[in-house]
């Protein structure tokens, strides 16, 4: 059975164990089901897939009360 470690690829870039083929596999399942988050992490590596739009940034405006001036 191959090392499953993370190892430097001959051009000094990291390379991960997760195999093609797992990846598609985990994209098809995403795909097909309503999830919207997937985060995986083993042996030091750490993979994060979120689909759909990105939920909206919400501004709050709050109104800073005002002393009445002094007579």
């Amino acid at each position: 059975m191959a090392d499953k470690k993370t190892k430097p690829s001959s051009d000094g870039a990291t390379r991960s164990n997760l195999d093609v083929e797992a990846l598609r596999q985990i994209v098809e399942i995403l795909e097909a089901s309503e999830i919207t988050r997937f985060d995986w992490r083993a042996n030091g590596e750490h993979l994060s897939i979120r689909r759909g739009p990105q939920a909206p940034t919400q501004v709050v405006h709050q109104m800073m009360p005002v002393a009445a001036p002094a007579v």
